[in-house]
């Protein structure tokens, strides 16, 4: 980034594990409309990839669905603050870090568990 600001996956301290044969979408809890989908993830934070840039130092109250063994999964509701956004380099989408600020206790084991198996 040139405005002085260093990524996060700069100044990141955990690795985050990419997304492959899973599809993982990210919803705002006002609208229920889609945000976009997890590229990548840790247990810090993820990586969205959206059709829409998203601001970049505002908070969001977004959800996923974490597939969890069970048939539809564990809804998951959580606050986010968008890191930095850009234009993405594989496709027309934009990339977009964020860092969870809120999650439930409870929802940690399952975020962790779904993590942990990529």
């Amino acid at each position: 980034m040139t405005d002085g600001h260093q990524r996060d996956d700069e100044r990141r301290c955990l690795p985050r594990k990419r997304l492959k044969n899973c599809h993982v979408e990210v919803l705002s809890q006002q609208t229920g409309d889609a945000v976009g989908k997890v590229f990548d993830i840790n247990i810090k934070g993820f990586m969205l990839l959206s059709s829409n840039q998203v601001n970049p130092f505002e908070q969001y109250a977004l959800s996923f669905v974490l597939p969890d063994g069970k048939q539809q999964g564990t809804l998951i509701n959580f606050e986010a603050e968008c890191m930095w956004c850009q234009g993405s380099n594989f496709s027309s989408d934009f990339g977009a870090g964020f860092e969870f600020k809120r999650i439930k206790k409870a929802h940690l084991p399952i975020l962790k568990a779904f993590i942990d198996a990529f």
